[in-house]
């Protein structure tokens, strides 16, 4: 019996067009049995599962990108666009699974406790989808964190960056799509606490370097970033496809 196949996509803001953009290369060869992901990697990987293609998925961010990036409305704005592109859909009743990573922070240890926990189709309960991408993408100072009960306690809602960026799966065989990007590993960074330690776990790792991108950027930054990506697994497809035995 093959291993499952698990693609996971690192949340990152724009710098997510990057893995997605390599992505692009190889999806209709590949057949994943799961995705994960966190952030905009979550909003990327559910996109994904309900059977968006990577084109479709650019093209929606690059519309949509700028208004994310507002203070405090962005997120009504993500969650209300998010469920007209994905058009209503559950959490559970996703086609092909998927996990998504959120940070849980107690009211009273605000920031300074940070818990991860997995968002799945058995633990969703009738949340959407739009709901679950929006508590993975809480950046915190951009967005006001929802409150969760998690086994009858009380938790806010951060980035899934903060713990696991992004999760990736047991005795599954995880291809990882990532980015390199030092920018994003200052130390005063505000995702200072997720050092893309799942870069080293992956079975499989895309991860082109660049210092091209941050975090936030409109239209053209978002194509950019995916023409970026695109190249970039163009020049390594070959190879990249032997390891996974195509």
């Amino acid at each position: 019996m093959r291993k499952k196949l698990n693609v996971a996509v690192v949340g990152g803001g724009l710098c997510t067009l990057i893995p997605l953009g390599g992505y692009s290369v190889i999806w209709m060869i590949m057949e994943p049995d799961s995705y994960s992901g966190d952030s905009m990697g979550a909003i990327v990987i559910i996109s994904l599962a309900i059977g968006k293609t990577p084109l479709e998925i650019e093209q929606f961010l690059a519309k949509n990108a700028l208004s994310f990036c507002l203070p405090v409305v962005g997120k009504e704005m993500m969650r209300s666009k998010l469920d007209e592109f994905w058009n209503g859909i559950k959490f559970a009743d996703l086609p092909v699974e998927c996990n998504v990573s959120i940070a849980l922070t107690p009211p009273k240890e605000f920031m300074r406790t940070i818990i991860p926990y997995v968002v799945t189709r058995e633990n969703a309960g009738e949340r959407k989808a739009a709901d679950i991408a929006v508590d993975s993408s809480t950046v915190p100072g951009l967005y006001l964190p929802n409150q969760l009960i998690v086994d009858g306690k009380k938790y806010l809602a951060l980035d899934g960056g903060l713990a696991l960026n992004p999760p990736l799966i047991p005795d599954a065989k995880n291809i990882l799509f990532s980015y390199e990007n030092p920018s994003s590993l200052k130390e005063n960074s505000w995702n200072k606490w997720a050092r893309f330690p799942q870069n080293e776990k992956a079975d499989l790792l895309f991860n082109p370097y660049t210092e091209q991108f941050g975090m936030l950027g409109g239209a053209k930054k978002v194509c950019d970033a995916f023409e970026f990506g695109r190249q970039a697994m163009q020049k390594e497809k070959t190879q990249f496809l032997e390891k996974l035995g195509f």
